[in-house]
């Protein structure tokens, strides 16, 4: 797999063969998973969003959300190719 899919780590209980990825908490020191909703595919369950110019499949990662183009969301995940965003950061205290 190159480089451009490995921005999520793998579990350490994974093996290699699965594409299921951890979730990562979004907080101040990494909004550089930023990405932009470009089109609704099925609304209210899937979206293509703009993340580092190129455009990917995405979901929500908490049921319930819907997004409409232009909205900023934030990648928290990864499941194979598509990705998983919410709207607002977290912020960890």
């Amino acid at each position: 797999m190159n480089g451009m899919f490995n921005f999520l780590p793998r579990s350490k209980n994974q093996n290699k063969s699965t594409n299921t990825y951890n979730t990562l908490p979004v907080n101040v020191t990494n909004l550089q998973y930023e990405a932009v909703v470009d089109d609704v595919i099925h609304s209210g369950r899937e979206w293509r969003v703009r993340y580092k110019s190129i455009l990917w499949r995405a979901r929500a990662a908490q049921s319930g959300c819907y997004f409409h183009p232009g909205d900023v969301v934030y990648v928290v995940g990864r499941e194979g190719l598509v990705l998983l965003i919410q709207t607002v950061p977290t912020i960890e205290i």
